[in-house]
C-alpha cells in the first residue's frame, strides 16, 4: 500500500513539468534574418529616439567571431509613443536580398530596424 502511494504522490509531481515542455512546433516558427556587418558604430552620448504610434520589432543578435557578420531573431517588441536611448548603431547588408539596413541597439531591450525609430523624445 505504501509503494502505491508513493507512486501516485511521484506522478502528481511530475504532471505539471510535462504540461510545460516545449513542442518542435513552436521552436521552428522563430526566423532567423543574417546579415554582413559594413560599418559598427559605438556612440560616446546616447542618443534619443522614440516609436511612432506602432510597436516596433527587437531582435536578438548573435554575432559572428571570426567574420563580420549577424544573426538577428525576433526577441519582442517596443511599446508605441515611447522614449527609448540609443547606443550603438550598425550598419549591415542582408545575406538574402543584398540590401543595406541600419540597426540601432536601443539600451535594455535589443536590435531594432533604425527605419522604425524618429529622433528625439516622444511629445
Amino acid at each position: 500500500m505504501k509503494k502505491i502511494a508513493t507512486l501516485i504522490v511521484t506522478l502528481a509531481l511530475l504532471l505539471p513539468f510535462t504540461a510545460t515542455l516545449p513542442t518542435p512546433v513552436a521552436a521552428a516558427k522563430t526566423k532567423t534574418y543574417k546579415f554582413s556587418i559594413i560599418n559598427a558604430n559605438f556612440l560616446n552620448a546616447k542618443q534619443t529616439f522614440h516609436t511612432a504610434k506602432s510597436s516596433v520589432t527587437v531582435y536578438k543578435a548573435a554575432f559572428g567571431a571570426d567574420n563580420p557578420s549577424m544573426d538577428l531573431t525576433a526577441n519582442g517588441k517596443l511599446k508605441p509613443a515611447s522614449t527609448y536611448y540609443v547606443t550603438k548603431i550598425i550598419k549591415a547588408k542582408s545575406d538574402t536580398t543584398r540590401k543595406n539596413q541600419t540597426f540601432s541597439y536601443v539600451q535594455g531591450h535589443g536590435w531594432v530596424q533604425q527605419a522604425k525609430l524618429v529622433r528625439g523624445v516622444f511629445d
